[in-house]
C-alpha cells in the first residue's frame, strides 16, 4: 500500500488519505501487490527497442491526423517499448472493464508486458491549443 499510495514510512494517516487510498483508481477497485508488481518496470527491459502502436478505431470526435499527431508527441519520450494497442471504445467494450459513459471512468491500461490501453470514447476530449 505504500507504494501505491506513495507514502513514506511514518506517515500519518488521516480520514482525507484513507478516503484517497479506498477511492478507485480509473475505475478499479484497489489493487493487490502482485497486481502492482504486474505494472512494474523497475529492474525490468522491454524486449524491442523499437516502439510500434495501432490505432484500432479512431474517434469522430478528431480528424485522423489530429489523434495521430497527439499520439506521436505523447510517445516521443519514450526510449524502450513492446508493442501495443489502443482503442477508443464505448460502454461494454469486450473486456471485463466496461467504461460508464461521459464523466466517469477514463481509460484503463493493461500491464506493459500486454500494452494495451483503452481510451473511453464518451468522455468530452480536447486537442491541446
Amino acid at each position: 500500500m505504500m507504494i501505491i499510495e506513495n507514502l513514506t514510512e511514518g506517515e500519518e494517516i488521516d480520514e482525507e488519505l484513507m478516503d484517497s487510498i479506498n477511492f478507485p483508481k480509473c475505475g478499479v477497485d484497489q489493487l493487490s501487490e502482485r497486481e502492482v508488481i504486474d505494472f512494474t518496470t523497475i529492474g525490468r527491459k522491454w524486449s524491442q527497442r523499437h516502439l510500434t502502436y495501432i490505432v484500432t478505431r479512431y474517434s469522430d470526435k478528431f480528424t485522423h491526423e489530429e489523434v495521430d499527431q497527439i499520439i506521436k508527441d505523447a510517445f516521443q519520450p519514450i526510449k524502450e517499448c513492446r508493442k501495443r494497442t489502443d482503442t477508443l471504445p464505448r460502454g461494454s467494450h469486450g473486456d471485463p472493464f466496461p467504461f460508464d459513459g461521459s464523466g466517469g471512468i477514463l481509460a484503463h491500461a493493461y500491464p506493459p508486458t500486454v500494452g494495451k490501453c483503452h481510451i473511453d470514447d464518451d468522455e468530452n476530449w480536447t486537442t491541446p491549443e
